[in-house]
């Protein structure tokens, strides 16, 4: 599940990753579940752990160190959605979405992880 954010790009990008910063006081866990609630109205409990990395995003002109979690899609009918739309496809359909650089590259490992 994808957020379409063609409505509201940042930075020319049609699709991302729910989700946001951490705020002061955080851990990456607590900013999770923040940011699902404020994004989609539920209270997120059942997730796990994916990743953590820095990468470069020419978009930003800088690094981003992102926290990645996987977790089941939800019960759509219980989403309150906040910000852009929720795109929901196959993950091979996922990689040629115009996206930020290196989202793709992660739906990329999380599918080859997944498929394991």
């Amino acid at each position: 599940m994808l957020q379409n954010r063609e409505s509201y790009s940042k930075y020319g990008e049609e699709y991302g990753f729910f989700g946001g910063g951490i705020e002061e006081g955080e851990n990456e866990e607590q900013a999770l579940r923040r940011e699902i609630k404020e994004e989609l109205g539920i209270n997120i409990k059942n997730y796990k752990f994916f990743k953590h990395d820095i990468i470069s995003v020419k978009e930003v002109s800088g690094e981003i160190e992102r926290f990645v979690f996987i977790a089941p899609i939800p019960d759509i009918a219980k989403l309150n959605v906040k910000e852009g739309k929720i795109a929901i496809m196959n993950f091979e359909d996922s990689f040629n979405l115009k996206m930020v650089s290196g989202d793709v590259k992660l739906l990329k490992e999380i599918y080859e992880s997944l498929k394991k």
